[in-house]
C-alpha cells in the first residue's frame, strides 16, 4: 500500500488554489457547452434532480403503498 504525506495533500490544495481562476473558467465553460443548445438550458440542472425526486416519491409512496 502506498501511503500519501500530509504535505503531498497540502501542495495539490495548494495548487488547486492558486488555479482556481482557470478551474472555474474551465468549469463555466463546460457548464455552457453542455446546455447550449437545449430548449431550458441551464434550468435542467433543476429540473432533472426534481423529477426524479417526485417519480422516486411516486413509486415508493404511492404506487407501493409504503
Amino acid at each position: 500500500m502506498k501511503y500519501i504525506s500530509v504535505q503531498t495533500v497540502f501542495d495539490f490544495i495548494k495548487d488547486i488554489w492558486r488555479n482556481k481562476f482557470v478551474i472555474y473558467q474551465l468549469a463555466k465553460r463546460d457548464y455552457k457547452n453542455r446546455y447550449l443548445g437545449s430548449f431550458l438550458g441551464f434550468i435542467w440542472t433543476i429540473i432533472q434532480p426534481l423529477v426524479m425526486i417526485f417519480v422516486l416519491y411516486f413509486v415508493f409512496a404511492i404506487a407501493f403503498g409504503a
